[in-house]
């Protein structure tokens, strides 16, 4: 797996630089579409659309015999996984993630374990998340979520599908790794 680093710069420079290698999630997208990082009014907290790890598929050939049958699934690693295409092939599974850079900010280099890193929501099947921003007064967020289904097709030529906004509120006194976040729809 390669490195991946998100890094903070001021007007002097570097001011924390975050390994990101071993988060719960792929990249990080930022583009015109899917939305840029958010600062949180209080600027500890960032909010940003990652990429959904996808989970390991332990599937074996078609053409090895097989000991035990309830193992894997034949074939799997071939399973078509669609994208938005255009100029975001590779892209298809998004969440919100949160990252509270509080307890960081003495430092250059860190891990996000001393960081908090969460999900904030875990989208049904069909669905992905874009343009996470904050609410002015730091108690929540909003995103957009568009339904994917029957197929993905391209976002960047083509949004006019159905989607809807969320609203996910985070209590302000309590640290973020004990928070529990609401959704609330908009739509």
């Amino acid at each position: 797996p390669s490195k991946r680093h998100l890094e903070l710069w001021s007007q002097f420079g570097i001011s924390l630089s975050l390994d990101l290698s071993d988060a719960p999630h792929g990249n990080i997208i930022s583009d015109s579409v899917f939305g840029d990082i958010a600062w949180s009014p209080c600027e500890t907290k960032l909010a940003y659309i990652a990429q959904i790890v996808p989970k390991s598929k332990n599937s074996i050939s078609f053409f090895k015999s097989v000991n035990n049958k309830n193992e894997s699934v034949r074939g799997e690693q071939y399973d078509y996984e669609d994208d938005f295409g255009e100029a975001m092939s590779g892209i298809n599974k998004t969440a919100v993630f949160i990252l509270d850079i509080s307890n960081s900010l003495d430092t250059i280099t860190t891990r996000p374990s001393s960081s908090r890193l969460i999900q904030v929501q875990q989208l049904e099947i069909g669905q992905t998340c874009a343009q996470v921003n904050w609410h002015p007064s730091g108690n929540g967020i909003t995103f957009v979520v568009y339904d994917n289904l029957p197929r993905r097709v391209g976002l960047v030529y083509c949004q006019n599908r159905p989607s809807k906004i969320v609203f996910a509120s985070i209590p302000s006194k309590q640290s973020l790794s004990e928070q529990s976040l609401s959704e609330q729809s908009l739509s």
